[in-house]
């Protein structure tokens, strides 16, 4: 059988994530994404709307950004960087 390259599409976050959104993003249980956002250095920031009906959530790009801060690379943690 040849070889066949299937494409496969793109993962696209949703604007805001829930807490098992993010959980689910990090392979991890809620109640770590919540232990993440009580710390004082650097916490994972989530958010509550004014009405509180929908729960706390986080924006993909505070998302993205606090990951990139907090979780080392295969390379850095490979190399004891991290």
């Amino acid at each position: 059988m040849a070889n066949v390259k299937r494409e496969t599409a793109p993962a696209i976050l949703p604007v805001t994530m829930t807490i098992k959104e993010t959980a689910e993003a990090l392979r991890c249980d809620q109640e770590l994404v919540v232990a993440w956002s009580r710390r004082d250095e650097d916490p994972l920031p989530l958010r509550i709307a004014p009405s509180k009906k929908r729960g706390w959530f986080i924006t993909s790009i505070e998302f993205m950004e606090w990951v990139e801060r907090n979780c080392a690379t295969r390379h850095d943690r490979e190399r004891g960087l991290a």
